[in-house]
């Protein structure tokens, strides 16, 4: 590593410490102001800059992004359709009196990815996303499910044995 790198390494974590520790609210433009190469310049734009969206990057540390949704260009989390209408369907069957196991059989057949991209689907993976109340929206997501389904799903849930096991707050 040259020198040059290895200076821009230690201006970043010293950076990053000041930022995390001391929650100093600094302008990404001053340190490229700072006639820095081309290279650290570019380093510190694909890195840093997507923290200072909204002012401090203790506002915007990454969180989990849910199955159904995805991140625009500010961070804020907007509905993948795509996958949006998966988690409808999810919803959907199993609110008509379907299985976990049916539901992860059919979305397999259809050659559906898992939220963890892989081609099987497997009945908690379909438990966590019934019972995730972000998909009724709240200040940081859309809506993507109905109050009267999500509260349907619910109601079968808690007369289901396999839902008590892993969710026994219900």
């Amino acid at each position: 590593m040259t020198t040059s790198r290895k200076s821009f390494w230690s201006q970043y974590h010293k950076l990053i410490g000041q930022i995390c520790c001391e929650n100093i609210q600094i302008c990404p433009f001053d340190f490229v102001e700072n006639k820095h190469s081309k290279l650290q310049t570019e380093l510190f734009a694909a890195f840093l800059i997507p923290y200072f969206i909204g002012g401090s990057i203790m506002n915007t540390i990454q969180k989990r992004v849910f199955f159904g949704y995805d991140r625009n260009a500010l961070g804020e989390f907007i509905i993948w359709e795509e996958q949006a209408d998966v988690v409808r369907y999810i919803f959907a069957t199993y609110a008509c009196g379907h299985s976990l196991a049916f539901i992860a059989d059919e979305l397999q057949k259809i050659g559906i990815p898992s939220p963890t991209n892989k081609p099987t689907w497997g009945r908690q993976i379909i438990n966590n996303i019934l019972t995730n109340e972000k998909y009724l929206g709240d200040e940081n997501y859309p809506k993507i499910i109905e109050n009267e389904i999500f509260e349907k799903v619910i109601r079968r849930k808690l007369g289901n044995a396999y839902s008590m096991r892993y969710h026994p707050s219900y």
